[in-house]
């Protein structure tokens, strides 16, 4: 029987996001208004305090100019756009 897979841990996805946000300079404000998701859901992202839909991240993934992908790998350093 296969290994199962590990769980995904919001934690990791929320630290990247603030990663990557502040790599591109951009406040929660700016990628708000710029992605259309509330600054407070974007702020609970980034705390893991609320799990996160798949087109809420696509839209932030989006304007900060990063694959979706990117944002589950755990605090690597930030590349060049995407």
């Amino acid at each position: 029987m296969p290994a199962a897979l590990p769980l995904l841990d919001r934690t990791v996805v929320g630290q990247r996001l603030r990663q990557v946000r502040k790599a591109r300079q951009m406040t929660l404000k700016q990628l708000s208004e710029a992605s259309g998701v509330p600054v407070s859901t974007l702020s609970k992202m980034e705390l893991a305090q609320v799990s996160v839909s798949y087109e809420k991240l696509a839209a932030a993934a989006r304007w900060l100019n990063v694959a979706v992908a990117a944002l589950f790998r755990a605090c690597a350093p930030v590349s060049a756009p995407v």
